[in-house]
Protein backbone atom coordinates (compact mmCIF):
# COMPACT_ATOMS: atom_id res chain seq x y z
CA UNK A 1 0.00 0.00 0.00
CA UNK A 2 1.47 3.18 -1.14
CA UNK A 3 2.36 5.31 1.86
CA UNK A 4 0.10 8.40 1.37
CA UNK A 5 -3.29 5.24 1.39
CA UNK A 6 -1.81 4.14 4.66
CA UNK A 7 -1.38 7.59 6.00
CA UNK A 8 -5.27 8.12 4.60
CA UNK A 9 -6.13 4.83 6.29
CA UNK A 10 -4.82 5.40 9.96
CA UNK A 11 -6.12 8.73 10.04
CA UNK A 12 -9.66 6.86 8.74
CA UNK A 13 -9.24 4.74 11.75
CA UNK A 14 -8.20 7.28 14.66
CA UNK A 15 -11.31 9.59 13.73
CA UNK A 16 -13.39 6.99 13.88
CA UNK A 17 -12.08 5.57 17.65
CA UNK A 18 -12.83 9.22 18.58
CA UNK A 19 -16.76 9.42 17.03
CA UNK A 20 -17.05 5.81 18.62
CA UNK A 21 -16.02 7.29 22.10
CA UNK A 22 -18.14 10.30 21.90
CA UNK A 23 -21.44 8.64 21.55
CA UNK A 24 -21.09 5.67 23.47
CA UNK A 25 -20.06 6.09 27.26
CA UNK A 26 -17.64 3.65 28.82
CA UNK A 27 -17.40 3.10 32.48
CA UNK A 28 -19.80 4.66 34.86
CA UNK A 29 -21.83 6.48 32.07
CA UNK A 30 -18.63 8.73 31.32
CA UNK A 31 -17.74 9.62 27.75
CA UNK A 32 -14.01 9.83 27.14
CA UNK A 33 -14.58 13.23 25.49
CA UNK A 34 -17.04 15.04 28.16
CA UNK A 35 -13.59 16.17 30.26
CA UNK A 36 -14.24 18.89 32.29
CA UNK A 37 -14.29 22.18 30.63
CA UNK A 38 -12.90 25.00 31.70
CA UNK A 39 -16.02 27.30 31.86
CA UNK A 40 -18.26 24.38 33.47
CA UNK A 41 -15.43 23.10 35.95
CA UNK A 42 -14.35 25.51 37.90
CA UNK A 43 -12.96 24.73 41.26
CA UNK A 44 -15.59 24.72 44.57
CA UNK A 45 -17.35 21.40 44.76
CA UNK A 46 -18.97 20.57 41.81
CA UNK A 47 -22.61 19.23 42.25
CA UNK A 48 -23.91 17.00 44.26
CA UNK A 49 -23.57 13.94 41.88
CA UNK A 50 -19.96 14.60 40.88
CA UNK A 51 -18.39 16.05 37.87
CA UNK A 52 -20.54 17.25 34.79
CA UNK A 53 -18.67 14.68 32.95
CA UNK A 54 -19.29 11.79 34.57
CA UNK A 55 -23.00 12.01 33.95
CA UNK A 56 -25.39 10.43 31.66
CA UNK A 57 -26.02 7.26 33.42
CA UNK A 58 -26.80 4.03 30.35
CA UNK A 59 -25.84 6.55 27.83
CA UNK A 60 -28.82 9.25 28.65
CA UNK A 61 -26.74 12.19 28.53
CA UNK A 62 -28.34 15.51 29.50
CA UNK A 63 -31.15 14.36 30.67
CA UNK A 64 -32.96 14.46 34.43
CA UNK A 65 -31.95 10.83 35.20
CA UNK A 66 -28.70 11.36 33.29
CA UNK A 67 -27.69 13.92 35.57
CA UNK A 68 -29.10 13.49 39.01
CA UNK A 69 -29.40 9.59 38.94
CA UNK A 70 -29.85 8.93 42.85
CA UNK A 71 -32.70 10.94 42.41
CA UNK A 72 -33.88 8.53 39.32
CA UNK A 73 -33.61 6.10 41.26
CA UNK A 74 -35.94 6.98 44.28
CA UNK A 75 -38.77 9.11 41.91
CA UNK A 76 -38.69 6.69 38.49
CA UNK A 77 -37.28 7.92 34.91
CA UNK A 78 -41.21 8.53 33.67
CA UNK A 79 -42.37 10.45 36.84
CA UNK A 80 -39.40 12.66 36.78
CA UNK A 81 -40.04 13.72 33.19
CA UNK A 82 -43.07 14.92 34.49
CA UNK A 83 -41.28 17.63 36.73
CA UNK A 84 -40.55 19.88 33.66
CA UNK A 85 -43.52 21.63 32.79
CA UNK A 86 -41.70 23.74 30.44
CA UNK A 87 -37.97 23.61 29.71
CA UNK A 88 -37.39 26.93 27.76
CA UNK A 89 -34.20 27.88 26.03
CA UNK A 90 -32.10 28.80 29.25
CA UNK A 91 -30.06 31.08 27.61
CA UNK A 92 -30.15 33.30 30.86
CA UNK A 93 -29.53 30.65 32.70
CA UNK A 94 -26.65 29.18 30.88
CA UNK A 95 -25.06 32.67 31.22
CA UNK A 96 -25.50 32.90 34.97
CA UNK A 97 -24.20 29.18 35.28
CA UNK A 98 -21.12 30.33 33.06
CA UNK A 99 -20.53 33.69 35.26
CA UNK A 100 -20.71 31.26 38.53
CA UNK A 101 -18.59 28.86 37.47
CA UNK A 102 -15.90 31.30 36.72
CA UNK A 103 -15.95 32.66 40.23
CA UNK A 104 -18.61 36.00 39.98
CA UNK A 105 -20.26 36.32 43.00
CA UNK A 106 -23.85 35.77 42.43
CA UNK A 107 -27.36 36.56 44.20
CA UNK A 108 -30.46 34.57 44.37
CA UNK A 109 -33.67 36.07 45.36
CA UNK A 110 -36.87 34.17 46.41
CA UNK A 111 -40.33 35.93 45.37
CA UNK A 112 -42.90 33.53 47.23
CA UNK A 113 -45.61 32.83 50.02
CA UNK A 114 -45.91 31.17 53.32
CA UNK A 115 -44.00 28.15 51.91
CA UNK A 116 -41.36 29.94 50.48
CA UNK A 117 -40.80 31.28 54.37
CA UNK A 118 -40.83 27.77 55.45
CA UNK A 119 -44.08 27.86 57.41
CA UNK A 120 -45.15 23.68 57.28
CA UNK A 121 -41.40 22.14 58.55
CA UNK A 122 -41.69 21.11 61.91
CA UNK A 123 -39.35 23.42 63.85
CA UNK A 124 -38.14 23.05 67.95
CA UNK A 125 -40.01 24.41 69.91
CA UNK A 126 -36.39 26.70 70.92
CA UNK A 127 -35.79 27.94 67.35
CA UNK A 128 -37.44 30.69 66.13
CA UNK A 129 -40.96 30.54 63.66
CA UNK A 130 -39.56 32.10 60.81
CA UNK A 131 -36.47 30.57 59.84
CA UNK A 132 -36.53 31.79 56.27
CA UNK A 133 -32.41 30.26 55.98
CA UNK A 134 -32.51 27.19 57.55
CA UNK A 135 -30.71 24.71 55.62
CA UNK A 136 -34.02 22.68 55.38
CA UNK A 137 -36.23 25.25 53.32
CA UNK A 138 -36.07 24.25 49.44
CA UNK A 139 -34.31 27.88 48.27
CA UNK A 140 -31.50 27.08 50.71
CA UNK A 141 -31.08 23.74 49.31
CA UNK A 142 -31.12 25.15 45.92
CA UNK A 143 -28.57 27.82 46.95
CA UNK A 144 -26.34 25.77 48.34
CA UNK A 145 -25.66 23.78 45.63
CA UNK A 146 -25.13 26.48 43.07
CA UNK A 147 -22.61 27.84 45.82
CA UNK A 148 -21.42 24.41 45.60
CA UNK A 149 -20.30 25.22 41.68
CA UNK A 150 -18.51 28.07 42.54
CA UNK A 151 -14.70 28.93 43.38
CA UNK A 152 -16.06 30.58 46.06
CA UNK A 153 -16.70 27.72 47.94
CA UNK A 154 -13.22 26.74 48.14
CA UNK A 155 -12.60 29.03 50.09
CA UNK A 156 -15.34 28.58 53.00
CA UNK A 157 -12.92 27.94 56.31
CA UNK A 158 -15.92 25.68 57.56
CA UNK A 159 -18.13 23.56 55.36
CA UNK A 160 -21.85 23.71 54.76
CA UNK A 161 -23.31 21.50 57.74
CA UNK A 162 -26.74 21.66 57.87
CA UNK A 163 -27.14 19.80 61.31
CA UNK A 164 -24.82 21.78 63.25
CA UNK A 165 -25.85 25.54 61.75
CA UNK A 166 -27.30 27.99 63.67
CA UNK A 167 -31.52 28.47 63.27
CA UNK A 168 -31.45 31.99 61.47
CA UNK A 169 -28.45 30.23 59.03
CA UNK A 170 -24.84 30.66 59.64
CA UNK A 171 -22.41 31.99 57.24
CA UNK A 172 -19.39 32.57 59.80
CA UNK A 173 -16.45 30.98 57.84
CA UNK A 174 -18.34 31.14 54.67
CA UNK A 175 -18.43 32.86 51.60
CA UNK A 176 -21.99 33.29 51.50
CA UNK A 177 -24.50 35.94 52.98
CA UNK A 178 -28.16 35.96 54.01
CA UNK A 179 -30.91 38.72 53.87
CA UNK A 180 -28.73 41.42 51.72
CA UNK A 181 -26.42 41.03 48.54
CA UNK A 182 -22.86 40.12 49.02
CA UNK A 183 -21.44 40.77 46.15
CA UNK A 184 -19.25 44.01 47.23
CA UNK A 185 -17.51 41.34 49.83
CA UNK A 186 -17.38 38.89 47.11
CA UNK A 187 -19.69 36.83 48.71
CA UNK A 188 -22.71 34.82 46.89
CA UNK A 189 -26.48 35.56 48.67
CA UNK A 190 -29.55 34.40 49.07
CA UNK A 191 -32.43 37.08 50.03
CA UNK A 192 -35.63 35.37 50.78
CA UNK A 193 -38.63 38.07 49.66
CA UNK A 194 -41.70 35.88 50.02
CA UNK A 195 -44.30 37.32 52.30
CA UNK A 196 -47.24 34.90 53.22
CA UNK A 197 -50.73 34.89 51.88
CA UNK A 198 -49.26 36.97 49.09
CA UNK A 199 -49.85 36.83 45.31
CA UNK A 200 -48.50 38.11 41.96
CA UNK A 201 -50.76 41.42 41.90
CA UNK A 202 -48.20 42.35 45.44
CA UNK A 203 -45.04 41.57 43.88
CA UNK A 204 -45.37 42.78 40.75
CA UNK A 205 -45.01 46.18 42.05
CA UNK A 206 -42.97 45.48 45.43
CA UNK A 207 -40.43 42.87 45.18
CA UNK A 208 -37.58 45.41 44.97
CA UNK A 209 -39.23 46.50 48.38
CA UNK A 210 -38.14 43.02 50.38
CA UNK A 211 -34.48 42.68 48.03
CA UNK A 212 -32.31 44.83 45.32
CA UNK A 213 -31.68 44.85 41.65
CA UNK A 214 -28.87 42.92 41.51
CA UNK A 215 -30.72 39.54 42.02
CA UNK A 216 -28.66 37.13 39.37
CA UNK A 217 -31.57 34.55 39.30
CA UNK A 218 -35.39 34.77 40.87
CA UNK A 219 -37.19 32.07 41.96
CA UNK A 220 -40.47 32.11 41.57
CA UNK A 221 -43.43 30.18 43.52
CA UNK A 222 -46.47 31.93 43.65
CA UNK A 223 -48.34 28.70 42.62
CA UNK A 224 -50.75 28.60 45.23
CA UNK A 225 -50.89 32.47 45.95
CA UNK A 226 -52.57 33.30 43.27
CA UNK A 227 -56.10 32.50 42.78
CA UNK A 228 -57.15 31.44 39.54
CA UNK A 229 -58.56 34.99 38.33
CA UNK A 230 -58.29 36.64 35.17
CA UNK A 231 -57.15 39.69 37.00
CA UNK A 232 -53.81 37.68 38.08
CA UNK A 233 -53.29 37.06 34.51
CA UNK A 234 -52.32 40.46 33.94
CA UNK A 235 -50.59 40.64 37.60
CA UNK A 236 -48.11 37.76 36.86
CA UNK A 237 -47.25 38.82 33.34
CA UNK A 238 -46.61 42.29 34.69
CA UNK A 239 -44.68 41.15 37.26
CA UNK A 240 -42.19 38.69 35.30
CA UNK A 241 -41.75 41.42 32.70
CA UNK A 242 -40.34 43.80 35.53
CA UNK A 243 -37.43 41.02 36.30
CA UNK A 244 -36.68 40.30 32.76
CA UNK A 245 -36.69 44.01 31.63
CA UNK A 246 -33.43 44.57 34.36
CA UNK A 247 -30.66 45.51 32.55
CA UNK A 248 -28.73 42.66 33.56
CA UNK A 249 -30.87 40.05 31.90
CA UNK A 250 -31.61 37.75 35.49
CA UNK A 251 -32.05 34.34 34.69
CA UNK A 252 -36.02 33.64 36.31
CA UNK A 253 -37.32 29.72 37.57
CA UNK A 254 -40.82 29.54 37.98
CA UNK A 255 -41.27 26.75 41.03
CA UNK A 256 -44.93 24.95 40.86
CA UNK A 257 -45.88 23.98 44.51
CA UNK A 258 -49.51 22.18 44.99
CA UNK A 259 -51.52 22.24 47.91
CA UNK A 260 -54.93 20.41 49.18
CA UNK A 261 -56.43 23.14 51.02
CA UNK A 262 -58.26 24.88 48.08
CA UNK A 263 -61.91 24.32 46.39
CA UNK A 264 -60.15 23.15 43.80
CA UNK A 265 -56.28 21.64 43.57
CA UNK A 266 -55.83 24.07 40.19
CA UNK A 267 -54.95 26.96 41.35
CA UNK A 268 -53.27 30.06 40.13
CA UNK A 269 -50.55 28.21 38.85
CA UNK A 270 -52.66 27.33 35.59
CA UNK A 271 -53.06 31.12 35.03
CA UNK A 272 -48.95 31.13 35.07
CA UNK A 273 -48.52 28.79 32.60
CA UNK A 274 -49.31 30.29 29.45
CA UNK A 275 -46.77 33.19 30.20
CA UNK A 276 -44.15 31.13 31.31
CA UNK A 277 -44.09 29.61 28.21
CA UNK A 278 -44.65 33.00 26.02
CA UNK A 279 -41.49 34.75 28.15
CA UNK A 280 -39.73 31.31 27.81
CA UNK A 281 -39.23 30.80 31.92
CA UNK A 282 -38.37 27.31 32.73
CA UNK A 283 -40.84 25.95 34.80
CA UNK A 284 -40.24 23.07 37.97
CA UNK A 285 -43.52 21.23 38.90
CA UNK A 286 -43.81 19.26 41.89
CA UNK A 287 -47.17 18.31 41.18
CA UNK A 288 -47.02 16.70 37.70
CA UNK A 289 -44.72 14.19 38.97
CA UNK A 290 -46.49 12.82 42.37
CA UNK A 291 -50.02 14.41 42.51
CA UNK A 292 -51.56 11.73 40.94
CA UNK A 293 -49.53 9.23 43.87
CA UNK A 294 -51.44 11.62 46.23
CA UNK A 295 -54.72 11.01 45.07
CA UNK A 296 -54.22 7.20 44.92
CA UNK A 297 -52.68 6.77 48.13
CA UNK A 298 -53.26 9.00 51.43
CA UNK A 299 -50.12 7.98 53.04
CA UNK A 300 -48.11 9.91 50.02
CA UNK A 301 -50.31 13.03 51.64
CA UNK A 302 -48.74 12.29 55.03
CA UNK A 303 -45.07 12.19 53.56
CA UNK A 304 -45.72 15.76 51.68
CA UNK A 305 -47.85 17.57 54.11
CA UNK A 306 -47.52 17.34 57.78
CA UNK A 307 -50.11 16.26 60.48
CA UNK A 308 -50.43 19.22 63.61
CA UNK A 309 -53.20 16.95 65.44
CA UNK A 310 -56.13 14.40 64.40
CA UNK A 311 -54.49 10.29 64.24
CA UNK A 312 -52.58 8.71 60.96
CA UNK A 313 -54.34 8.15 57.92
CA UNK A 314 -57.20 10.97 58.30
CA UNK A 315 -57.10 14.28 56.62
CA UNK A 316 -58.76 16.07 59.56
CA UNK A 317 -55.78 17.93 61.89
CA UNK A 318 -53.05 18.11 58.78
CA UNK A 319 -51.66 21.10 57.08
CA UNK A 320 -52.11 20.66 53.75
CA UNK A 321 -51.46 23.95 52.36
CA UNK A 322 -47.72 24.09 53.51
CA UNK A 323 -45.23 21.42 52.07
CA UNK A 324 -43.43 19.37 54.86
CA UNK A 325 -39.34 18.82 54.83
CA UNK A 326 -39.55 16.29 52.41
CA UNK A 327 -41.81 18.25 50.34
CA UNK A 328 -39.00 20.71 50.56
CA UNK A 329 -36.43 18.52 49.77
CA UNK A 330 -38.17 16.95 46.84
CA UNK A 331 -38.45 20.63 44.94
CA UNK A 332 -34.99 22.07 45.60
CA UNK A 333 -33.82 18.12 44.10
CA UNK A 334 -36.20 18.67 40.87
CA UNK A 335 -34.70 22.26 40.06
CA UNK A 336 -31.23 21.26 41.24
CA UNK A 337 -31.26 18.38 38.68
CA UNK A 338 -32.93 20.68 35.98
CA UNK A 339 -29.87 23.01 37.03
CA UNK A 340 -27.31 20.62 36.09
CA UNK A 341 -29.28 19.07 32.81
CA UNK A 342 -27.98 22.99 31.46
CA UNK A 343 -24.28 22.42 32.81
CA UNK A 344 -24.09 19.51 31.06
CA UNK A 345 -25.48 20.75 27.72
CA UNK A 346 -23.50 23.38 28.20
CA UNK A 347 -20.17 21.17 28.21
CA UNK A 348 -22.12 19.50 25.08
CA UNK A 349 -22.35 22.50 23.18
CA UNK A 350 -18.52 23.20 24.28
CA UNK A 351 -17.63 20.20 22.91
CA UNK A 352 -19.01 20.56 19.79
CA UNK A 353 -18.23 23.57 18.84
CA UNK A 354 -14.39 22.82 19.08
CA UNK A 355 -11.70 25.68 20.19
CA UNK A 356 -13.27 28.66 18.98
CA UNK A 357 -16.18 28.21 21.58
CA UNK A 358 -13.59 29.36 24.10
CA UNK A 359 -12.93 33.00 22.72
CA UNK A 360 -16.40 33.52 22.30
CA UNK A 361 -17.75 35.89 24.75
CA UNK A 362 -20.44 35.34 26.77
CA UNK A 363 -23.23 37.54 25.77
CA UNK A 364 -22.77 35.15 22.30
CA UNK A 365 -22.32 31.70 23.28
CA UNK A 366 -25.61 32.71 25.03
CA UNK A 367 -27.46 35.35 23.55
CA UNK A 368 -31.11 36.67 25.78
CA UNK A 369 -33.62 37.27 23.46
CA UNK A 370 -35.54 40.67 24.16
CA UNK A 371 -37.98 40.86 26.53
CA UNK A 372 -41.63 40.79 23.64
CA UNK A 373 -42.78 44.27 23.04
CA UNK A 374 -46.35 43.66 23.56
CA UNK A 375 -47.63 42.24 26.58
CA UNK A 376 -49.80 39.11 25.72
CA UNK A 377 -52.62 40.70 27.89
CA UNK A 378 -53.53 43.18 25.27
CA UNK A 379 -54.87 43.14 21.89
CA UNK A 380 -52.17 42.87 18.67
CA UNK A 381 -50.98 46.21 17.65
CA UNK A 382 -47.51 46.29 15.61
CA UNK A 383 -46.99 49.61 16.69
CA UNK A 384 -47.15 49.21 20.44
CA UNK A 385 -44.04 49.25 22.69
CA UNK A 386 -44.79 48.40 26.02
CA UNK A 387 -41.81 50.35 28.20
CA UNK A 388 -40.08 48.85 31.07
CA UNK A 389 -42.08 48.78 33.94
CA UNK A 390 -40.95 50.81 37.18
CA UNK A 391 -43.09 50.34 39.92
CA UNK A 392 -43.83 52.24 42.60
CA UNK A 393 -44.54 50.70 46.21
CA UNK A 394 -45.56 52.09 49.39
CA UNK A 395 -45.81 48.72 51.77
CA UNK A 396 -46.15 48.07 55.00
CA UNK A 397 -44.51 45.29 54.88
CA UNK A 398 -41.52 46.77 53.88
CA UNK A 399 -38.28 49.20 55.52
CA UNK A 400 -37.81 50.81 52.36
CA UNK A 401 -40.62 52.64 51.33
CA UNK A 402 -43.02 52.61 54.14
CA UNK A 403 -46.97 53.29 53.71
CA UNK A 404 -47.70 56.73 55.73
CA UNK A 405 -51.06 58.25 55.53
CA UNK A 406 -50.80 62.36 54.06
CA UNK A 407 -53.94 62.13 57.16
CA UNK A 408 -55.96 59.85 59.24
CA UNK A 409 -58.49 59.50 61.88
CA UNK A 410 -59.40 56.38 63.54
CA UNK A 411 -56.37 54.25 62.16
CA UNK A 412 -53.34 52.85 63.84
CA UNK A 413 -50.14 50.40 62.68
CA UNK A 414 -50.41 47.12 63.95
CA UNK A 415 -48.65 43.96 63.52
CA UNK A 416 -48.83 39.78 63.63
CA UNK A 417 -45.46 38.37 63.16
CA UNK A 418 -44.23 39.91 60.23
CA UNK A 419 -47.15 40.72 59.21
CA UNK A 420 -47.76 44.55 59.04
CA UNK A 421 -50.79 47.16 58.70
CA UNK A 422 -53.06 50.43 58.84
CA UNK A 423 -55.93 49.10 61.06
CA UNK A 424 -59.09 50.51 61.76
CA UNK A 425 -62.32 48.91 63.84
CA UNK A 426 -64.84 51.54 64.16
CA UNK A 427 -67.24 52.81 61.04
CA UNK A 428 -66.41 56.05 59.94
CA UNK A 429 -62.49 56.03 60.43
CA UNK A 430 -60.66 57.53 57.32
CA UNK A 431 -57.32 57.65 56.15
CA UNK A 432 -55.64 59.40 52.81
CA UNK A 433 -52.30 58.63 50.96
CA UNK A 434 -51.14 61.40 48.48
CA UNK A 435 -49.26 59.41 45.44
CA UNK A 436 -48.55 60.54 41.79
CA UNK A 437 -49.34 58.41 38.85
CA UNK A 438 -48.09 58.01 35.22
CA UNK A 439 -50.75 56.12 34.01
CA UNK A 440 -53.63 57.31 35.66
CA UNK A 441 -53.83 54.62 38.28
CA UNK A 442 -53.54 53.03 41.75
CA UNK A 443 -54.46 50.01 43.65
CA UNK A 444 -54.79 49.73 47.46
CA UNK A 445 -53.63 46.30 48.60
CA UNK A 446 -55.39 44.49 51.66
CA UNK A 447 -56.41 41.30 53.80
CA UNK A 448 -59.21 39.40 53.21
CA UNK A 449 -60.80 36.72 55.36
CA UNK A 450 -63.40 34.54 57.24
CA UNK A 451 -62.10 34.96 60.86
CA UNK A 452 -60.80 38.22 61.65
CA UNK A 453 -64.36 39.96 61.24
CA UNK A 454 -63.59 42.06 58.43
CA UNK A 455 -65.78 45.26 57.24
CA UNK A 456 -65.94 47.34 53.97
CA UNK A 457 -63.53 50.17 52.84
CA UNK A 458 -65.25 53.19 50.98
CA UNK A 459 -62.11 54.14 48.55
CA UNK A 460 -62.15 57.68 45.96
CA UNK A 461 -59.73 59.83 44.56
CA UNK A 462 -59.58 63.24 45.03
CA UNK A 463 -62.91 64.75 45.93
CA UNK A 464 -64.65 62.01 43.39
CA UNK A 465 -66.09 60.40 46.30
CA UNK A 466 -69.59 59.04 44.67
CA UNK A 467 -67.03 57.63 41.93
CA UNK A 468 -65.21 55.13 44.25
CA UNK A 469 -64.75 51.42 44.75
CA UNK A 470 -65.55 49.27 47.97
CA UNK A 471 -63.02 47.01 49.37
CA UNK A 472 -64.58 44.15 51.32
CA UNK A 473 -62.54 42.46 53.69
CA UNK A 474 -64.55 39.86 54.41
CA UNK A 475 -64.96 36.61 52.51
CA UNK A 476 -66.09 32.97 52.80
CA UNK A 477 -62.82 31.31 51.68
CA UNK A 478 -60.95 29.31 54.66
CA UNK A 479 -57.70 30.96 53.66
CA UNK A 480 -56.16 34.37 54.26
CA UNK A 481 -54.97 36.20 51.26
CA UNK A 482 -53.85 39.96 49.73
CA UNK A 483 -55.57 41.20 47.52
CA UNK A 484 -55.85 44.54 45.99
CA UNK A 485 -58.81 46.72 43.47
CA UNK A 486 -57.27 49.55 41.29
CA UNK A 487 -58.66 52.82 41.22
CA UNK A 488 -58.26 54.53 37.29
CA UNK A 489 -59.76 56.83 35.18
CA UNK A 490 -58.01 60.01 36.29
CA UNK A 491 -55.70 62.58 34.71
CA UNK A 492 -51.79 61.57 35.61
CA UNK A 493 -50.26 63.11 37.55
CA UNK A 494 -50.44 63.85 41.55
CA UNK A 495 -54.17 62.67 43.60
CA UNK A 496 -54.89 61.53 46.77
CA UNK A 497 -56.30 58.68 47.54
CA UNK A 498 -59.12 58.93 50.21
CA UNK A 499 -60.87 55.75 52.35
CA UNK A 500 -63.61 55.69 54.67
CA UNK A 501 -64.27 52.42 56.89
CA UNK A 502 -68.22 51.96 56.49
CA UNK A 503 -71.19 51.65 58.26
CA UNK A 504 -72.18 48.48 56.05
CA UNK A 505 -70.34 45.70 56.54
CA UNK A 506 -69.85 42.36 54.93
CA UNK A 507 -69.11 40.09 58.18
CA UNK A 508 -71.50 37.87 59.16
CA UNK A 509 -70.94 38.94 62.53
CA UNK A 510 -71.10 42.72 62.13
CA UNK A 511 -67.59 43.78 62.58
CA UNK A 512 -65.97 46.57 60.99
CA UNK A 513 -62.38 45.71 61.40
CA UNK A 514 -60.03 46.24 58.04
CA UNK A 515 -55.96 46.12 57.37
CA UNK A 516 -54.60 47.99 54.92
CA UNK A 517 -51.27 46.28 53.75
CA UNK A 518 -49.92 48.61 50.61
CA UNK A 519 -50.19 51.00 47.92
CA UNK A 520 -49.10 50.52 44.17
CA UNK A 521 -49.23 52.74 41.39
Amino acid sequence: MPPSNRLLLISSIVINIVLFLSLYPIGHGQSLLFAPHSETSGGGGGSANGELSARGRGGQGCTMCGVAPELCDEVGEDRLNRAISHAGSNDRLRRLLAKIKAGDPFTVGVIGGSVSQGNGILWGEDEPREPWYRPAIMHRIIFEHLHALSPLSAHDKIPFDPASESPVGSATGRKVVFGVSGKKDGKNALVNGAQGGTGSNYFAYCWGEHMDQDVDLFIVELAINDEPLLHNIESYELMVRSLLDLPHKPAVINVEIFALLFETIAFGGEMHKGLNEFYDIPSISLRNPFLPDLMANFASVEKFFNRNEGKKGELEGMDVRHLSQYGHRMTADLVNAYIDMQLCEMERRALHAGPEWSGKRLEDKYPVAEVPKMRLNQKYDPATVVPPLRPSCFSMKSSKHKLEPLKQQGWSKWSHGEKHYWISTEPGATISFAFSSALGEVQLHYLRSAIFGLGNLWCWVDDAKDDGVRMEGYWPQNFNIAQSLPLSGFRPGDHVLNCENEVHTADPGGKHEFRIISLTR
